[in-house]
């Protein structure tokens, strides 16, 4: 069978990222795994002193590694004990869904801790149980699926410890918030998963949880193997709202993070997402730039599949507004008129 080009690149990029990176239940239904019943699988997991000396996937991160704080809800915890929210409160599943038109499997999750989560990602590693028949069968149904070679499928099994997988949201979450239909890929490439059988092949490694804790953005890992938590010593300011002069024509929101700041300053161009946003929010958030001037040559949708204003004010700055409500965050770009982008540094 002829590879395309387009799935060459795909899996080139699998094979470069594999080689680069670094080590650092009852079901809900036959196609459905859930947290909790990964995590009482887990129950039997030895916290003793002899099996953390057997080390954790974690060790080589920085940071500090906390003691095993297993079952508990951050709600349970004293504060003294526990600044990060915990396992059991990120509740998340995998089931196989019909996705536009296609079967897929997807991840949902739910923020059910006291934090608000700025991305949360899940990776899957092999499991020990699976036969040497379920590999190749898995890898054969890979090639088939994607057009691949055997030549491809080799490269790839050459740049693997076994199989793997992950699902990934950068959806912020405030508490009691939830985001579902997350693509879970193969190995650490952008390939989507299309078969629950690959899925019972893998079991939960390790949770990344970035979160926002004051002012601070601070990250925690979950190893679902030792059962242990490990806090990332690197922290980063929460920003809130943009700084530059032109964003004073902007009315200003009551915002938990501000995301994918640009300011052009040769063309005085601000664009950035505000995050963690209702579609209330942001019809809100029109009235407020309508307040601020922004009823010129107004092109407007709130729909289904579209939600976006644009106007101008009477001194030539033109706003564009859109509204994402699986990304839950509001898109401003505000500009001067005839401005020329293409100089912006």
């Amino acid at each position: 069978m002829k590879i395309t080009s387009n799935v060459k690149y795909i899996l080139a990029v699998i094979i470069l990222m594999m080689t680069l990176a670094s080590c650092g239940s009852t079901g809900i239904s036959d196609n459905s795994v859930n947290q909790e019943s990964v995590l009482t699988e887990n129950s039997s997991v030895d916290n003793s002193a002899d099996a953390a000396s057997e080390g954790s996937t974690l060790s080589e991160s920085e940071g500090e590694v906390i003691e095993t704080l297993k079952g508990v809800t951050s709600d349970e915890i004293k504060t003294d004990k526990v600044d990060y929210p915990v396992i059991e409160d990120i509740v998340w599943s995998v089931e196989e869904l019909i996705d536009d038109g296609e079967r897929t499997v997807l991840m949902s999750v739910k923020n059910n801790s006291n934090y608000p989560i700025r991305s949360f990602r899940l990776s899957f590693s092999e499991k020990k149980d699976i036969s040497e028949e379920q590999k190749s069968t898995f890898f054969e149904e890979l090639k088939n699926m994607t057009g691949a070679t055997e030549e491809d499928i080799e490269e790839i099994k050459k740049s693997i410890t076994g199989i793997s997988m992950y699902a990934e949201s950068d959806t912020l979450m405030s508490k009691d918030e939830s985001v579902s239909n997350i693509d879970l890929h193969y190995f650490t490439g952008y390939i989507y998963m299309r078969s629950f059988d690959h899925f019972q092949l893998v079991e939960p490694d390790i949770a990344e949880i970035e979160y926002i804790d004051g002012e601070l953005m601070k990250t925690v890992y979950y190893d679902f193997k030792s059962c242990k938590y490990n806090k990332d010593s690197k922290t980063e300011t929460v920003k809130k709202w943009v700084d530059y002069d032109i964003a004073d024509r902007l009315p200003k929101i009551d915002a938990i993070c501000i995301d994918n700041e640009f300011y052009g300053k040769n063309t005085n161009v601000l664009s950035f997402d505000i995050q963690g946003m209702t579609l209330d929010n942001y019809k809100e958030y029109i009235e407020m730039c309508k307040d601020k001037g922004f009823v010129n040559d107004v092109v407007e949708s709130i729909g289904d599949y579209f939600n976006y204003y644009y106007g101008s004010d009477s001194e030539g700055y033109r706003l564009n507004l859109s509204y994402s409500e699986s990304e839950k965050e509001i898109s401003i770009m505000l500009s001067q008129r005839n401005n020329n982008t293409e100089n912006d540094e």
